[in-house]
């Protein structure tokens, strides 16, 4: 508190050069004040209530534009001035008639708002992430009474208010209600500065409260430009709830959750990129996600082109017409290449048009096998006859199992395999056979699956029920890996096999990392392989 003795030495004005304020009189003296800015001299715009230490009567105001206002005081009295609310000076008012005084208040914002006993001081500091301030209205919302405490942010994005303590506040922005609270304990003199990020009241943006919390998701193509209408979806992993939402013209999905869930993100191409918990904790959360990869529109084009070729070829093969490579020996090379694994669960898929791979095991097998070193093999033809309207993920079968045998017994299972089924559509059943091995075998060391490079993975959302790493010698490849091996490889921490390269270290990868096979670029986005165009 300040001590100020105002005395008629101070200024003595005639009244009749002020016709806009009051005139004193016989028994009330004018006092009239300015508050301002030592600083920059700016004028300040505050209450102020003086209150007569003899008898409690109090005498109130707030300053105008100007930083001025005019009491009507009672002359032979001491009065105490507060300011905001808070005790800042005492004015002795002589005992004298028509007395005009006038007196200059330079207040700093701590002398503004200073707290008292049983009142404390919030100063509010809002801005961006970007450290832009805010400049807008917004209230505190008292939970104990329900009182509402409106403010206007100043060009820095501060605010002062005092409230009482031991009490909460909620702060309601125009378009962010519950976006955070602030609590103030019963402590005297009690002075809070309060920092909140807020990007400022958008019109139809989502913002996260004390309630929910905000998932922001930014959808990125490779090429670097924001991708709008894509479908993004977020589920609640407890309750099974999926939310759906497209993004908008800059790329950007918002959704709301309940505190203290778990979530799994996810696009129409590339489920489950990102799990995540968000606390119980009352609090304001907001998550933000950078997700990077092909367009839903190039993703299909690839897979209509991918689809074309299979159908091609299985044309091809079906009227006798495919001409195999020959120099594309790539189950012969690989195996040769790799005397050291041994104890092999080797997993292939024996359809129709991998026939001269399956081949060159055959007699790779008769050539290698040793009693000493005997290999079980679980051959798979996605399904047997089964109609692919009728293949269901994880139980569509056409699986078979050749535990520990000799040449003649796995040309035999092979033949049983290939000629039970006929392939049906060009994805295959890969992790259901995969899966299927791991439980049925044992004693096993290296996990290997023969794979159709055409063919697409169509049970790949399996992928995390495989703990084993997996080897995967790929056939066809022609220069390029269909990605769905390389996440085999990448999620259990396998390899992956060419007729010239072994890719190997793939789980090592972080998100952005590239790779180069032969002269085909790939990069790492949210935990998925992409071609690079």
């Amino acid at each position: 508190m300040r001590s100020f003795l105002i005395l008629l030495l101070g200024i003595f004005l005639a009244c009749s050069s002020y016709a806009q304020s009051p005139k004193p009189t016989a028994s009330e003296a004018l006092f009239e004040l300015k508050v301002e800015n030592p600083i920059n001299k700016r004028p300040l715009r505050v209450d102020v209530k003086a209150v007569s230490v003899k008898d409690g009567k109090s005498y109130e105001d707030k300053t105008n534009e100007l930083g001025k206002l005019y009491l009507m005081l009672p002359i032979g009295q001491k009065y105490q001035l507060f300011v905001n609310g808070g005790l800042f000076a005492e004015v002795d008012v002589p005992n004298q008639p028509n007395i005009h005084f006038m007196q200059t208040f330079q207040l700093t914002d701590d002398d503004l708002w200073a707290p008292t006993e049983t009142t404390a001081i919030i100063k509010l500091e809002i801005e961006t992430k970007e450290h832009k301030p805010i400049r807008e209205k917004l209230n505190l919302l008292s939970k104990k009474t329900g009182k509402e405490y409106p403010l206007q942010l100043d060009d820095y994005g501060h605010a002062y208010v005092r409230v009482p303590v031991e009490d909460t506040y909620i702060v309601n922005f125009a378009t962010a209600p519950r976006y955070d609270r602030i609590i103030i304990p019963n402590k005297p003199h009690y002075k809070l500065l309060y920092k909140i990020s807020y990007m400022g009241s958008v019109r139809d943006r989502k913002y996260p409260s004390l309630d929910s919390a905000l998932i922001n998701i930014t959808y990125w193509d490779l090429d670097g430009y924001k991708v709008p209408n894509e479908v993004m979806t977020v589920t609640d992993m407890k309750s099974g709830k999926v939310s759906e939402a497209k993004t908008d013209s800059k790329g950007l999905v918002q959704f709301l959750v309940p505190l203290g869930g778990r979530y799994s993100l996810s696009s129409k191409y590339n489920q489950n990129f990102h799990t995540m918990e968000v606390p119980t904790e009352v609090a304001s959360y907001e998550y933000e996600f950078k997700f990077e990869s092909l367009s839903s529109a190039d993703w299909e084009a690839r897979l209509a082109e991918r689809e074309r070729l299979l159908k091609e070829r299985e044309a091809a093969y079906k009227a006798g017409t495919w001409s195999f490579p020959q120099r594309d020996t790539v189950v012969m090379s690989v195996f040769n290449r790799h005397k050291d694994w041994v104890n092999k669960l080797v997993v292939t898929d024996v359809t129709g048009s991998m026939s001269p791979y399956v081949n060159q095991l055959k007699l790779w097998y008769s050539l290698a096998y040793e009693e000493a070193d005997p290999i079980q093999f679980v051959l798979f033809n996605d399904g047997d006859r089964t109609p692919d309207d009728q293949k269901r993920i994880g139980s569509t079968g056409g699986i078979y199992y050749c535990n520990y045998c000799t040449p003649e017994e796995v040309y035999e299972g092979m033949e049983l395999a290939m000629h039970a089924g006929y392939g049906g559509d060009g994805p295959e059943n890969d992790l259901e056979a995969l899966i299927a091995a791991t439980r049925n075998s044992k004693n096993y060391t290296h996990l290997i699956l023969i794979a159709d490079n055409f063919s697409s993975v169509r049970d790949i959302r399996l992928l995390k029920e495989l703990k084993d790493p997996v080897k995967i010698i790929v056939c066809g490849s022609s220069g390029v890996i269909h990605e769905d091996y390389l996440n085999i490889a990448y999620r259990t921490g396998g390899s992956v096999h060419t007729i010239e390269e072994d890719i190997v270290e793939l789980s090592k990868k972080v998100d952005g990392d590239a790779i180069t096979i032969g002269s085909t670029q790939y990069v790492l986005r949210n935990g998925q392989w992409m071609l690079k165009r």
